[in-house]
């Protein structure tokens, strides 16, 4: 995700910053949310399995390294009761988890957590794992009823056929030349030129165009413009954090 350079018609005026709507999926092939959301559905699950998936994300969190290695539990656990043990004639709150709490979340998650933890892709294998050690079909179980699960309806019948195969169509191709952001779904962030030069002294001129902080030449800029053409949103190196724009063209300042 970051900068691309695309070749457009002549002419082409597309509002800047406005996603184009050929990403878009339309309106009409959009579904309705199920009137059951915020009541008895919690994106197409139940409260009930919502819940499980709650008590399952806590118990990953038990394996939170970072936490582990300082000696505490995660914040989310403050304030509640924490187990006791039987020692020096009394009853004694138990210290954090043990280091073998680590194969216990790596179990319940299918896989060891990163350094960031365990992610929501661990927590839905371990609720799903919670549901099946209930003997319960983790599939099934706990879906709702009213959109069985999807979260939505359709708007009319075979809208779901229809947006799923909806395609995504790009702006008119031609000759012009126009730099457009790929970070959200895709929208022009310049002016389209009729030649890649006119659009290199644009770019030279315009930090945000190329979203990064520093400037950089209409040479480098012209480069980067008929080279690749592409460039991630923002890197991180011995100059800082920088537009992908920025550290592609270093050295050609």
């Amino acid at each position: 995700m970051g900068r691309e350079v695309k070749r457009v018609k002549a002419g082409f005026d597309w509002p800047l910053d406005k996603v184009w709507d050929g990403f878009l999926l339309p309106d009409k092939l959009r579904s309705k949310p199920c009137p059951d959301g915020g009541i008895s559905c919690a994106n197409g699950e139940t409260p009930a399995r919502a819940w499980v998936g709650t008590i399952a994300r806590l118990l990953l969190l038990l394996d939170d390294k970072q936490a582990l290695e300082r000696g505490k539990l995660h914040p989310y656990f403050d304030g509640l009761s924490q187990p006791y043990g039987y020692r020096d004639g009394s009853y004694q709150s138990m210290p954090v988890p043990s280091a073998d709490i680590v194969e216990f979340g790596t179990g319940l998650a299918g896989r060891e957590a990163s350094f960031l933890g365990h992610d929501s892709i661990d927590a839905w294998t371990a609720q799903r794992k919670l549901i099946k050690a209930a003997s319960l079909d983790d599939e099934m179980w706990g879906l709702c009823p009213t959109c069985g699960g999807k979260a939505s309806l359709e708007a009319y019948p075979g809208q779901e056929a229809e947006a799923e195969s909806w395609k995504r169509s790009e702006p008119p191709a031609g000759e012009w030349w126009q730099v457009w952001e790929t970070v959200s779904e895709g929208s022009p962030v310049s002016p389209a030129f009729a030649t890649a030069e006119e659009l290199a002294h644009y770019l030279a001129d315009n930090r945000r165009t190329h979203g990064g902080q520093g400037e950089i030449s209409y040479a480098a800029a012209l480069s980067w413009i008929t080279g690749s053409g592409w460039a991630p949103s923002m890197t991180f190196g011995p100059a800082g954090f920088q537009s992908g724009v920025e550290s592609s063209l270093m050295g050609d300042h």
